[in-house]
């Protein structure tokens, strides 16, 4: 290597001269020609292949988690409505708040949901 020359110094390797400018999107960057960093390439991809199945791993796991979410999601809320329907009848839906519950409705609440929303 001349030590006459100007280098620079871009990650852990001197460049001179000869190397060619490219341009990146927010500022130009000196580059040697080629890839960056060619030795690395064989070990970028030995560790696709394992990057590619832990991704597939995540991935899965993910769906399954969501799957089963929903799913219980889902469950409960049909629990809900089949425990729940019974109750609802259209003096429920219609009548004010009580303190007696066989007379309690949620007409006011249904109002003022309507009354908060417009």
């Amino acid at each position: 290597m001349d030590t006459t020359k100007p280098l620079m110094y871009v990650g852990h390797r001197f460049l001179d001269d000869h190397t060619e400018k490219r341009t990146t999107r927010n500022r130009s960057a000196t580059l040697p020609p080629g890839p960056i960093f060619p030795e690395d390439q064989g070990e970028f991809q030995s560790n696709l292949k394992w990057r590619r199945f832990k991704a597939s791993l995540f991935y899965g796991s993910l769906i399954f988690s969501v799957a089963t979410a929903v799913l219980l999601l889902c469950l409960l809320l049909m629990e809900l409505t089949l425990q729940g329907a019974f109750w609802l009848d259209w003096q429920f839906i219609t009548s004010f708040p009580s303190r007696f519950p066989e007379r309690a409705g949620i007409w006011s609440a249904i109002w003022g949901s309507v009354w908060v929303i417009t």
